[in-house]
């Protein structure tokens, strides 16, 4: 019975995370659904993560496809970047479009992202994508403050229009140039891509938030470095259910032990609670030493940034 209640908790917990897939996907917002019809691609509109905003028609026949992405990019300088990835939703391989935000206006740039952009090394552009494309732009709209990419884009018949990989970005760019720094790192931009129906316009895969919440939720990820914000929730679940299973194993073990004790003598039941007794006070005493020794750290830290800051601070005027 305690391990049917616990595995349908552990099920509980997946289709929660997974039940977004279920929900029909949300359309942009309004300024932003307004500009795109405007611009006579109103048909599909899909808020992205990174605060970006998607819309796209595209004609099955012609193989037209017409984008438009935009974003609030507050920085004085940054980059925003769409691309189709022919091999899977993930970074390299994708032929990226992208609109640059510099101190002295705006550009607009083609880039094959390859593997060499994994090792931070420096994106060239390219006017060879492989794609057809044309109308190609990166305009500011005043009145809505988005920054915002379009394009008209023939589709090859290689991509599967049923099943598009699509990847975005957003970062910064160089101070004194047009060129994009790398993003930042953390598991929200790392996820930045999705798996649509360009036709339908339905949603095949988790996009980003959905994903990160999956694997906060289940906590289905190798285990993260210490400086990772996952770190925590990966903690915290292993701990969570670890003492869990210990309380069912001692469950079922005590249920066994009823089975085969049916008289009056309780001598296995006895000597298994003396064996929980003891391993729970050796748990308790390591739990109270890890903790006295997270503290002495804690301690010592806020001593040493206290003889920083000391150390640091500007001597006093003499009169």
């Amino acid at each position: 019975m305690v391990c049917n209640c616990m595995l349908g908790f552990v099920w509980a917990m997946v289709l929660f995370s997974v039940s977004p897939l279920l929900v029909k996907a949300h359309v942009c917002s309004d300024d932003f659904l307004i500009k795109a019809e405007n611009l006579n691609i109103s048909t599909n509109c899909n808020l992205l993560s990174l605060g970006a905003e998607f819309a796209w028609k595209f004609d099955n026949g012609s193989r037209q496809l017409d984008v438009a992405v935009g974003a609030r990019l507050e920085s004085p300088t940054a980059w925003l970047s769409w691309g189709l990835n022919l091999d899977g939703p993930h970074m390299a391989g994708t032929r990226a479009l992208m609109g640059v935000k510099h101190q002295t206006g705006l550009a607009a740039r083609k880039f094959n992202i390859t593997d060499a952009t994994k090792r931070r090394c420096q994106l060239r552009p390219s006017d060879d994508l492989g794609l057809n494309i044309t109308n190609f732009n990166f305009i500011y709209l005043h009145d809505i403050m988005y920054y915002i990419i379009r394009a008209t884009i023939i589709l090859p018949d290689a991509y599967n229009a049923s099943r598009a990989n699509i990847v975005w970005q957003i970062g910064k760019a160089a101070v004194d140039a047009d060129k994009p720094r790398m993003h930042p790192t953390s598991l929200d931009y790392l996820d930045a891509s999705r798996t649509i129906n360009l036709i339908t316009g339905q949603r095949l895969s988790l996009d980003p938030n959905q994903r990160t919440r999956m694997r906060t939720m289940t906590a289905l990820r190798l285990k993260p470095k210490r400086a990772d914000e996952y770190r925590t929730y990966w903690n915290m679940y292993h701990h969570f259910l670890g003492y869990s299973l210990i309380v069912v194993a001692a469950v079922n073990i005590f249920q066994g032990i009823n089975i085969i004790e049916s008289g009056t003598h309780h001598h296995w039941r006895w000597s298994y609670v003396g064996a929980l007794g003891l391993m729970g006070a050796v748990a308790t005493s390591l739990e109270l030493y890890t903790w006295l020794k997270f503290r002495k750290a804690i301690k010592k830290l806020k001593s040493l940034k206290k003889t920083q800051s000391s150390a640091t601070a500007p001597a006093p005027l003499l009169n």
